[in-house]
């Protein structure tokens, strides 16, 4: 098992909450600024870095799609709906759907 530093992509308050559940490294997109090129940025870093996780408020997903780069050797990328968006989603199903999709296995929740 690799250890290492968990960063968070996201506006103020996502990576806040996340921030203080162990995320190391937070990259806070501004508000009003270019959020695309701030993300091309960050990512930049998390593979420069060598980061082996990064998670992402989900609202940034195709923008983090589209500027990944598949020749270098990625970060894992889990993408996270903030409080917004968690109402619009089973999250139920969405968190077991990563577990079984990242760690390959099945889980039964009461």
């Amino acid at each position: 098992m690799h250890k290492g530093v968990i960063a968070v992509l996201g506006d103020e308050l996502f990576t806040l909450g996340l921030g203080m559940g162990g995320a190391i490294r937070k990259y806070i997109i501004p508000r009003g600024s270019n959020a695309r090129e701030f993300i091309k940025k960050a990512l930049n870093d998390v593979y420069e870095s060598n980061i082996p996780l990064l998670i992402v408020q989900d609202k940034y997903r195709d923008v983090v799609t589209e500027l990944r780069q598949p020749s270098r050797v990625p970060p894992i990328i889990v993408y996270v709906p903030d409080y917004i968006t968690y109402e619009k989603v089973k999250a139920k199903e969405y968190y077991l759907s990563l577990i079984r999709r990242y760690l390959g296995i099945s889980i039964e929740l009461g």
